[in-house]
Formats: structure tokens, sequence, C-alpha cells
């Protein structure tokens, strides 16, 4: 989990970190499948990387950004 992160840049490559969604049942669901307690989906800004999400997970934008798609869900490992 990172609060107050955009982007993190590795030396292999750009990790992309998404912010939890808005919609409080989806952000309880995140909660749930990263193990994390259910008070943390309150919080207002909560982050998860990249590495938390297959690679189909992942649309490229018209303007050539990485997005998550809106069904994507968390796993605790890639």
């Amino acid at each position: 989990m990172l609060l107050g992160t955009e982007f993190l840049v590795s030396s292999k490559k750009t990790t992309i970190a998404s912010r939890f969604p808005a919609n409080p049942e989806k952000r309880l669901l995140w909660c749930q499948r990263l193990n994390l307690e259910s008070a943390e989906h309150q919080k207002k800004f909560i982050y998860v990387c990249s590495q938390h999400f297959v690679e189909d997970s992942f649309y490229t934008s018209p303007s050539g950004l990485q997005c998550i798609k809106e069904d994507a869900l968390p796993r605790l490992t890639r």
C-alpha cells in the first residue's frame, strides 16, 4: 500500500501506483484481496502498485498512458 505517491520508477520498468476505487464496495473488496484491515478502506488516499495486478489488467489510453481496467482486481502476489 502506498500513500500519496502516483508513480514509482525502478531500474527495470515503471511501476504504476493506482488509487483505490472511490466506490465503497469496490474499495472494501480491494482491501479484502490485499489482506488489509477493514478500516484501511476508509482512508481517502490509498494506492496499490501495478505489481499487484496481472498483465491483462491494463490498457493503453489514446494518449499512450498505461491505465488500469475498470474491472481489474489486485492480488497479493503477481
